[in-house]
């Protein structure tokens, strides 16, 4: 009977192992670490912006809140683990995730800014969670590519959590902008209050 060779054992087994190791999903993987942990400290800043100003705009919460930043965290631990698993440093800047530092600079910066309001902060979260939910499911299909069924598995479990997040984010936005009764689907009985440029015709 012909023996599987090592390759297929490695497949088989879940672990980015050996010297062969996929740099491009271990790149992905770092940038995914580096952005959950970004996710924690947007989290952090717009929750102290919460409880400094008591908004009452929306329907977040702050349990809401914690709970997110909870799945930021457990995210990133995950992924920690991950490439620590694949005999790599969690802590080794990709490529890809010193581009996400970079990036995610402009949006911890709106959240800082003591002089953002709610609408403006959730809207750079709702940048964030978009981008995050592109970058999950990006990684699970090169997890698919490379037979990490066990990565597939716990990364299907954070897109999941994710879309959840993306869609509570996007809702507290539309409330902040445009008001709990239209954002839940009330009738606007005078189109032209919501459109400015109507008054110029």
């Amino acid at each position: 009977m012909k023996q599987p060779s090592e390759r297929s054992r490695r497949r088989a087994s879940g672990a980015i192992t050996g010297n062969s190791q996929p740099q491009l999903l271990l790149d992905k993987l770092g940038e995914r670490l580096a952005f959950e942990r970004s996710g924690v400290q947007f989290y952090d800043a717009l929750i102290a912006k919460f409880e400094a100003s008591q908004d009452s705009s929306t329907s977040m919460t702050l349990a809401d809140l914690q709970k997110i930043r909870q799945d930021e965290a457990r995210h990133a631990d995950m992924l920690a683990a991950a490439i620590a698993g694949a005999g790599a440093e969690p802590g080794a800047q990709t490529p890809s995730a010193q581009l996400v530092g970079i990036e995610s600079q402009g949006l911890k910066q709106v959240l800082d800014d003591p002089d953002s309001t709610i609408a403006q902060s959730l809207h750079a979260l709702l940048v964030a969670e978009m981008t995050d939910n592109a970058g999950w499911e990006l990684l699970i299909a090169l997890a698919e590519d490379h037979g990490q069924m066990a990565l597939i598995s716990e990364f299907s479990v954070a897109l999941d959590e994710e879309r959840a997040h993306l869609m509570q984010v996007q809702n507290w936005y539309e409330e902040a902008t445009i008001g709990k009764a239209v954002s839940d689907g009330a009738l606007i009985d005078d189109v032209s209050d919501m459109n400015p440029s109507s008054s110029l015709h």
